[in-house]
């Protein structure tokens, strides 16, 4: 379970951050300065309410998340979802993936969200593996 919490945080922000990106699209596109029609938009007012509430259940999650949590232990986990989240919401929900037209930009991308992958799960083990399960105390 110690993964669960900030993990569910860290994907909390990266919808905040999906949201927020399509605000500004749709700003970009409808044209906020030029007249005005985006106020309008069925869509920006729903963009704008899931933005509040999800900001606004952030500041909760994250106090019910590090009152459990050390800091130590919840920040990377939740950077790490995060960091992975944004990866995979650019590659499906943008689009990247149309000027990822060389191999080694797959490779690279995909490595790097293998490292991310692999140091959460490093991150959330109470001990690490090349620690003896002996512990042995210093001499008084």
């Amino acid at each position: 379970m110690c993964i669960v919490y900030p993990a569910s945080l860290g994907l909390q922000e990266g919808l905040m951050q999906i949201v927020t990106k399509g605000l500004v699209a749709m700003i970009d596109s409808m044209g906020l300065f030029t007249d005005g029609k985006i106020f309008m938009s069925l869509w920006f007012w729903l963009f704008v309410a899931i933005a509040i509430g999800v900001g606004v259940l952030t500041v909760i999650w994250l106090k019910i998340v590090y009152t459990r949590y050390e800091v130590t232990t919840g920040l990377p986990i939740e950077y790490g979802t995060l960091q992975a989240f944004s990866y995979l919401a650019g590659i499906f929900f943008f689009g990247e993936y149309k000027t990822m037209d060389q191999p080694w930009m797959w490779a690279s991308g995909f490595s790097g969200l293998a490292i991310i992958i692999c140091g959460v799960g490093v991150s959330s083990l109470t001990r690490l593996p090349w620690q003896s399960a002996l512990v042995v105390p210093f001499p008084a």
